[in-house]
């Protein structure tokens, strides 16, 4: 299965939630109004609001709200590098940081944009990238390398693309 909208592909229980990103769709909701896609981030956002980091560094003292975080910051005391590039020399401490490396590698840009189809190795770059279209304009005819959307507006677009009532196909094959 494929999202039309991204070069996601995986199960259809895996495409479902990632579907989300697209509709809007969160149906974890906090009593703060925030609200997420998946149950985990709805624990994880309720420590925020005790304050609690239950997961505690024996080396430094350094408090984590979950033991993923508390396990990616031991590396850096003890400089394990578990992921190596097949590319080149470099080794990194998590997965994803491996995986946006190899990208300068093979070139490849799986994030694209909805107006232009320009393609990005990264999810921040096509952000940031969107801001363009947003400063003067959606379309093709209105980019501008040198232009700047301040951040809310960027937001408020972000938050139009994401409206529950949008339609977004996808397709099986």
């Amino acid at each position: 299965m494929f999202c039309i909208v991204s070069t996601f592909t995986s199960r259809a229980s895996d495409l479902k939630r990632h579907q989300m990103k697209h509709t809007g769709e969160r149906p974890f909701a906090c009593e703060c109004g925030k609200s997420f896609t998946h149950s985990t981030s709805l624990v994880r956002h309720n420590l925020t609001h005790t304050g609690e980091r239950p997961h505690q560094c024996s080396q430094c003292g350094k408090t984590f709200l979950t033991s993923g975080e508390l396990l990616l910051h031991r590396r850096i005391h003890t400089g394990e590098r578990p992921y190596p590039c097949s590319y080149c020399e470099r080794r990194f401490r998590c997965s994803s940081d491996l995986n946006m490396h190899v990208r300068t590698h093979t070139g490849e840009k799986p994030h694209s944009c909805l107006f232009c189809k320009k393609g990005f190795s990264t999810s921040t770059r096509l952000k940031r990238h969107m801001r363009i279209h947003m400063d003067k304009g959606v379309g093709m005819e209105s980019l501008s390398l040198h232009s700047v959307t301040p951040r809310a507006q960027f937001k408020k677009f972000h938050l139009d693309l994401n409206d529950p009532n949008l339609k977004i196909p996808h397709f099986t094959i």
